[in-house]
């Protein structure tokens, strides 16, 4: 299925950051979404695969969750609770904070002007970009004058 066929009113609006934080976030995962783009056409990707990876029962595992000097380090701090630094909080603070990140993805998707299939692979969306070279490479100005 689509993304533009994708219900937008199913999308969650991702509380308990700012809307500045909100918009950060958004303009980050739209550059990582086109240097996916640009890299690995017609690949399928996930928030994990653009902002770690790491498995479904601990996030951490073979994971590049180093999220600090980026927007994202904002939704981690949000589930992060300052006075546990066990490894079963750190590990669940993650995963709720990729899952806000998933919903953030979503949206970036979904407003973006290139088209993108979906599917659910192991609990988590995935998403395939639709589309060609013209989609991601300026093109050249048709208009230039003629000295």
């Amino acid at each position: 299925m689509s993304i533009k066929d994708f219900d937008k009113s199913k999308l969650r609006s991702v509380s308990g950051i700012t809307k500045q934080q909100h918009d950060l976030i958004f303009a980050f995962l739209q550059g990582a979404v086109y240097v996916w783009c640009k890299l690995n056409p017609n690949e399928w990707f996930a928030l994990r695969d653009l902002m770690g990876r790491g498995t479904s029962d601990n996030p951490t595992d073979d994971g590049n969750f180093f999220w600090n000097g980026t927007p994202m380090y904002d939704l981690w701090l949000k589930h992060k609770n300052p006075n546990d630094d066990s490894a079963e909080h750190i590990s669940y603070a993650l995963r709720q904070a990729a899952i806000d990140g998933g919903w953030i993805l979503k949206e970036v998707l979904a407003h973006d002007k290139r088209e993108f299939d979906i599917r659910e692979s192991y609990r988590t969306n995935q998403y395939r970009w639709i589309g060609g070279k013209e989609d991601i490479e300026p093109q050249e100005d048709k208009a230039k004058s003629v000295d």
